[in-house]
């Protein structure tokens, strides 16, 4: 035991009484003294003034001639406290390895054949008198390693934590910087069997670790806590209660006026250091010259870096930022750009060149002009009125497609047009060949062909020649002439006011035919009385109108048509009203004037529609919308009682047949309708054929496009054959109905009744540790895939990945929550394992989609749903996992799943 007359102090400021001593030291952790005392009144205003960041500490133990070092290093905190006249001073030491944690840097190690030991001794080689003693780290790094904004101390213990090993800072031999990369192999020690202590398992630990996949045990994590007053250093190696365990962490104090030790030990494999990233280069991009480039690689010398004439910069990877085949390889003197996307260091890419001549180069002078260009002249201009190739730096080879002058060719050689089958020049003006010296036109492997070369040659089987040497014209005579004012015009006949009324009786008789034939047409196919009327309705409504646009335009300009124009208007229109009546016509039957009007309005431009098809015109909107704007304003031309009245004749003859629906309405207008102009055209009627030939044209527009074969050839129809679904199964039906039972199942077992809007309760997988519900934990971002990737590099932790409790036992209570939501989470992987996706890895925009499904699968409402699969793209994201990047890995097959499913399906 060490008291207080045996502990002497080494520093700058003397302590008259020592009233506390404590001291810290862990791995990976600089080591700590805090001091307690009584100074002189006459030094303390100089103790807090006149300290340095030089002053040494140096405490130890004096038993007889032997010195028992306590702590070395240097001075980090001084202050004097007043209390009373008392002067109480606080000294607070740290090891000298808190030399390398102080200034940040930014730097690269590029050379990726390095060692570790290599590494961190270039990291220990800028600071005096240090040493670092190596217990680990003869493997190579394997790739550049980048520190940004970190200090040589959190890079080292960075590198350590590659290799799941520690740095140790020493305490008692040097104040100078003195470093074990590794833990180091102390002394062998025992410790009495009766000597109290507490025991401890650090679980959390091991599922940080890796568990059974990194090849460890939950035991490798159990623990031991001790007090002694025997001093030990960390690493030694005691034997205690009949286990070898080492020396992890030491603390100390002061006790009734002894120093005492406290202890933790722990086993060899437990000691060990997770992964530590940078989360500070997420998404930087640092610049570097271009020193050399081999196929898709480039090697870059960072701007950052210093040039030490033994550092052999590094071959990055070049992927350019747009993903497509259009992109060229920085060029060597090039700045180009290095894009780190995580904080793992480890896939860091070049994205692509960084322009330094920005200002002065004048092709970048207009932001809507695009250019890509090689170094050896060629490039290609995007311009908004324009795209420009050139092939040479000159301009001889050139092509551009100018909106303002056309295309252009220039050729500084031949220019040779090539096809398989045909060349085509076609222009409604001229087309101009011009040949300075001879133009030739010739059939290949013929003898057929013509050529102007000064004369005029034609060569071929069979030559008309037509034409003359010279042709005379007679003398033009141009000499101006006196003009003669025209006749005046005729005087116009007087309006023939009879033959307009006969004619408008003629085609309203027409109207109220074709109105009889259709309504008739539609009932005998079945329709109902709504259907009969809005068809015999919009037969009369449309034929009416037709009938008194043609009158009015008549009266306008003061002549009057001929009756077969009123007969064919009233024909056309009424056929066309009809359609329309079937398909509108029942929305506003018995309504009132202004809803006749509306729909009138919505059938005027149906019709209009109609009728541009009929007549073979391109389709105008402006006469739609005016025309439905007239059919709101002439919707009571014709009485409605009239078509009311021959709905309900028709509904007589037809009611004897089972109504069908609006379809064979429209399908029985467009027969019957038919079958009428047809009989029309067989009686030698000249309108019925001139009609007849218009509802052709409007089939042909109105009928989807006919098959034909690729030389024009017409395929005739052939109607399919309904086959129908097929029988099912034994096995197929007991399958479906027992996966009908296990989704039931599933939506009563989940928290809160389905379409509940409470929420799901999220939390970490190590924060349920002292849970009692009984119920199973769900990994939302699957542990199997997001814990590790394929290299066996950790992601997402497993206490740490977020879960939700779902009832039953995922891998045997068939149908629970659980077990659903792991099924449809294996039907997903199952196409990437063997399935049509096999060889590829699914994304995690991917992996969102089939987690959205499982736990629909689950039984979670859609607002649940979101909610948790939201929660868990957030937590990918928190660990560098982008949407668009592919998960860690694909787990294994859950065998029991597909096991219990088959013995359930075969016991039903």
């Amino acid at each position: 035991m060490i008291g207080y007359d045996q502990i002497r102090i080494d520093s700058p400021y003397p302590i008259q009484v020592l009233k506390d001593v404590q001291i810290e030291w862990k791995p990976s952790e600089h080591g700590r003294i805090t001091l307690t005392g009584i100074c002189k009144e006459s030094s303390h205003a100089t103790a807090a003034l006149d300290a340095t960041s030089e002053d040494q500490l140096h405490v130890y133990a004096q038993n007889g001639q032997e010195e028992i070092s306590l702590f070395k290093g240097v001075v980090h905190t001084v202050e004097v406290e007043n209390h009373n006249g008392v002067y109480t001073l606080t000294l607070e030491g740290i090891s000298g390895s808190f030399e390398l944690d102080i200034v940040k840097r930014k730097r690269s190690f590029p050379e990726e054949k390095q060692t570790y030991r290599q590494l961190v001794h270039k990291l220990a080689q800028g600071y005096e008198q240090s040493d670092v003693l190596f217990q680990t780290g003869e493997q190579s790094v394997g790739e550049a390693i980048l520190q940004y904004d970190e200090t040589d101390w959190e890079l080292m213990k960075r590198m350590a934590s590659r290799l799941h090993t520690v740095v140790v800072s020493d305490i008692w031999e040097s104040a100078a910087p003195k470093l074990y990369f590794g833990m180091p192999a102390g002394t062998q020690r025992t410790i009495r069997k009766d000597t109290p202590y507490t025991a401890s398992k650090d679980l959390k630990g091991y599922q940080w670790a890796g568990g059974t996949s990194a090849g460890l045990h939950d035991t490798d994590f159990f623990k031991y806590e001790i007090e002694s007053g025997e001093r030990y250093a960390l690493g030694d190696e005691v034997q205690f209660r009949q286990k070898t365990m080492i020396v992890t962490e030491l603390r100390s104090r002061m006790e009734k006026g002894h120093l005492l030790f406290s202890y933790v030990l722990a086993r060899a494999e437990g000691i060990r250091s997770d992964f530590i990233p940078n989360p500070k280069t997420i998404g930087i991009s640092l610049e570097g010259e271009v020193l050399a480039v081999r196929g898709e690689e480039v090697k870059l010398q960072l701007t950052i870096d210093k040039d030490d004439g033994v550092s052999e910069p590094h071959w990055y990877p070049f992927a350019p930022p747009t993903g497509s085949a259009m992109y060229s390889m920085p060029k060597v003197g090039t700045q180009a750009s290095l894009y780190f996307p995580d904080a793992s260091g480890s896939r860091a890419m070049i994205l692509g060149a960084v322009r330094t001549n920005g200002d002065g180069c004048a092709k970048t002078s207009n932001p809507n002009d695009r250019y890509f260009g090689t170094e050896h002249g060629s490039e290609l201009k995007m311009a908004p009125g324009r795209i420009h190739i050139m092939g040479d730096p000159g301009g001889t080879l050139q092509m551009s497609l100018d909106d303002a002058t056309g295309i252009e060719i220039t050729s500084p050689k031949k220019l040779t047009l090539e096809a398989e089958q045909e060349i085509i020049l076609n222009t409604p003006k001229k087309i101009i060949i011009d040949g300075t010296s001879q133009v030739m036109a010739y059939q290949t492997g013929g003898s057929t062909g013509l050529s102007v070369e000064n004369e005029y040659h034609v060569l071929g089987g069979n030559v008309w020649a037509d034409g003359s040497d010279r042709t005379a014209y007679p003398p033009f005579d141009d000499e101006p002439k006196e003009g003669q004012p025209p006749p005046p015009p005729p005087p116009p006949e007087p309006f023939n006011w009879g033959k307009l009324g006969m004619n408008i009786l003629g085609g309203l008789a027409v109207v109220a035919a074709v109105a009889v034939v259709a309504a008739v047409t539609v009932a005998t196919l079945g329709a109902g009385t709504v259907v009969i009327a809005a068809v015999a309705g919009g037969a009369l409504l449309a034929g009416g109108l037709g009938v008194a646009s043609l009158a009015a335009s008549d009266i306008a300009r003061g002549e009057v048509s001929d009756f077969s124009d009123y007969a064919l208007t009233g024909l056309k229109e009424a056929g066309i009203g009809a359609v329309s009546g079937a398909i509108f016509g029942p929305l506003g039957v018995g309504g009132t004037l202004l809803r006749k009007a509306a729909i009138g309005g919505v059938t005027n431009a149906a019709e209009n529609l109609a009728s541009q098809v009929l007549s073979g015109e391109k389709i105008n909107w402006g006469s739609v919308a005016k025309d439905a704007g007239l059919g709101f304003v002439t919707v009571g031309v014709l009485d409605s009682k009239v078509g009311k009245a021959i709905g309900g004749f028709a509904e007589k003859v037809g009611s004897k047949v089972t109504p069908q629906w609006i379809s064979k309405g429209v399908d029985a207008v467009g027969s019957g309708f038919g079958k009428a102009v047809t009989k029309l055209e067989q009686t030698g009627s000249k309108l019925g054929q001139k009609f007849n030939e218009q509802l052709s044209k409007m089939a042909d527009g109105l009928s989807p496009g006919k098959l034909a074969t690729a030389n024009g050839a017409p395929v005739p129809h052939v109607n399919k054959m309904d086959s129908g679904p097929l029988p099912q199964t034994d096995v197929q039906k007991n399958y479906n109905k027992v996966m009908k039972e296990m989704e039931e199942s599933a939506a009563k077992k989940v928290e809160g009744p389905v379409g509940s809007k409470e929420k799901v309760t999220v939390k970490k997988y190590g924060e349920w540790k002292y849970d009692k519900s009984g119920k199973q934990k769900h990994h939302l971002n699957q542990d199997a895939a997001f814990k590790k990737d394929g290299n066996g590099k950790q992601v997402i932790p497993s206490d740490e990945g977020y879960t939700i409790e779902l009832e039953g036992n995922a891998f045997k209570d068939v149908g629970s929550p659980h077990f659903m939501a792991h099924k449809t989470m294996e039907e997903f992987f199952n196409r990437y394992r063997k399935g049509d996706k096999k060889g590829l890895i699914p994304t995690n925009a991917e992996y969102n989609v089939a987690l959205y499904k499982s736990l629909r699968k689950a039984g979670l409402t859609k607002e649940q749903t979101l909610d948790v699969v939201e929660k868990a793209r957030n937590q990918r994201l928190k660990y560098g996992l982008q949407d668009d990047d592919p998960i860690p890995k694909i787990p294994g097959q859950i065998n029991s799943i597909y096991k219990y499913l088959f013995q359930k399906i075969k016991l039903k």
